[in-house]
């Protein structure tokens, strides 16, 4: 772990990546530093994921004050699934489950980057439009059960913290993000509004080598 990062950690910042695998490489480095320097207990780091760490602000949000309970990615999967086969264009799929999966796909991308497509929506050939009316359906199984699903949470964490949810500020750094979402960043700015202290580092770059080799006796095809 860099230096730098590990003296940030050390003083209570949130380190926040885009993915489990990285933070918890971040969180061995962490300890690994902190044993080769003699010491035998000390505060575990704080390294989440951005997945985990919006659930976890949203869990703050809501955690004096009502607001729609967040689903599982098993839960979001079956709605999505209700949404498809309860659909003209469900009936006549073979693998209803597969363009449930699809679907989900498609909104997680369309919420992260704001896309709107009703825009668009004479525009769309037969699968865009079969999406949006599934996404449609989807969004009205979400607000007739007060869910939340993991895709908009970031939107709802602006929309609380604008209504006048408070969170503990912190001090916040975006570790090895090559891309941040128009919604993530969206969302970070707002922390930074509410007194958060958010800045970005670049993951620690490592040497490497690699061996190129030419495997004997393989017959090029017509031989």
């Amino acid at each position: 772990m860099r230096e730098d990062l590990a003296q940030r950690v050390e003083a209570g910042c949130v380190v926040v990546t885009p993915n489990r695998r990285l933070a918890a490489h971040l969180k061995r480095e962490f300890d690994l530093k902190q044993a080769a320097s003699g010491k035998t207990a000390w505060p575990t780091a704080d390294c989440v994921s951005l997945n985990a760490f919006l659930e976890r602000t949203w869990a703050e949000i809501t955690r004096c004050a009502a607001g729609a309970a967040l689903l599982s990615p098993q839960q979001e999967a079956v709605l999505w699934e209700r949404a498809v086969a309860d659909s003209p264009q469900g009936a006549a799929l073979l693998h209803p489950e597969a363009a449930a999966r699809a679907a989900r796909e498609a909104w997680q991308i369309q919420c992260a980057y704001h896309i709107e497509l009703d825009r668009y929506r004479s525009a769309l050939d037969e699968d865009g439009r079969a999406y949006l009316h599934w996404s449609d359906q989807y969004r009205k199984l979400l607000r007739a059960g007060n869910w939340l699903d993991t895709a908009r949470v970031p939107d709802a964490i602006i929309v609380a913290q604008q209504a006048g949810a408070a969170l503990v500020a912190r001090a916040l750094v975006l570790y090895g993000f090559d891309l941040i979402a128009p919604q993530h960043r969206a969302f970070f700015d707002a922390l930074a509004r509410g007194g958060w202290q958010v800045s970005e580092m670049a993951a620690q770059p490592r040497a490497g080598s690699a061996l190129r080799e030419r495997a004997s006796g393989i017959r090029e095809a017509g031989e």
